[in-house]
């Protein structure tokens, strides 16, 4: 191996270790009781789509998924 490559693969690996690090962002800090309680309560707001709006969801649902069935049974 040429003194070239070899800079040109230690560098290469230089780049990919700093890249590695680079995204990855720092844990907040937060008591372990409040911590806890917010994973398990989930932070319910209360919020409950009206009729219209699970009708049409109900649709988009059975629609999406109802293509593949007629497409496989050649409709």
């Amino acid at each position: 191996m040429t003194k070239t490559r070899m800079l040109r693969g230690a560098a290469v690996l230089a780049a990919g270790l700093l890249a590695t690090c680079a995204f990855v962002g720092q844990v907040p800090v937060t008591p372990r009781g409040e911590l806890s309680t917010r994973q398990a309560a989930g932070e319910y707001t209360g919020f409950v789509p009206d009729m219209q709006r699970r009708q049409l969801m109900n649709f988009v649902l059975v629609t999406t998924a109802g293509i593949p069935v007629l497409v496989a049974l050649g409709c």
